[in-house]
């Protein structure tokens, strides 16, 4: 697989370069050659999962670098499965994931719809007025109640309890 010329220009998988090189550096150093078996294996587990982490972080990020590429190069509107055309880019949405190397972050972009026709319900603030406010406690959904309009005691603080 050749990579692209922006790609190669800068090393995706320098992070993993730097941490292989250390390792190798580490195991080569005059304090590993003293180790027994086990912790040498215990050594290479742990160094290891960490470096087969790093690469796999690596490579979703270049990933990402891809997918924002191919959208800027071509932005497709995409339909949700609720029917909403969705034609809106955001890039750098991520969330974590637990591999069986370490958590990694994978980052991708998102398809958003207009503002009118987006398939949530916009928050807005709650009509009691109980709380003394122009704009109500800002209480959502309405079915919640406010503090202003609770008909349940206070709570009184660990401390107040004591007393």
């Amino acid at each position: 697989m050749q990579p692209c010329a922006a790609e190669a220009a800068t090393d995706p998988f320098a992070a993993s370069r730097t941490a292989f090189d250390a390792l190798a550096c580490e195991l080569g150093a005059e304090p590993a050659a003293g180790l027994g078996h086990a912790e040498l294996e215990d050594l290479l587990e742990t160094r290891g999962r960490d470096l087969l982490r790093q690469l796999f972080q690596d490579h979703l990020d270049l990933r990402q670098v891809r997918e924002e590429r191919a959208v800027r190069a071509c932005p497709a509107p995409v339909t949700g499965a609720d029917g909403v055309t969705r034609r809106a880019i955001e890039t750098g949405h991520g969330r974590l994931l637990a591999s069986i190397f370490g958590t990694v972050v994978v980052r991708r972009c998102a398809w958003r719809a207009r503002a009118g026709s987006t398939s949530t319900r916009p928050m807005r603030p709650c009509a009691c007025r109980g709380c003394g406010t122009a704009t109500g406690c800002g209480v959502w959904p309405p079915g919640r109640r406010c503090a202003a309009r609770s008909t349940r005691p206070p709570r009184r603080s660990v401390a107040a309890a004591g007393r």
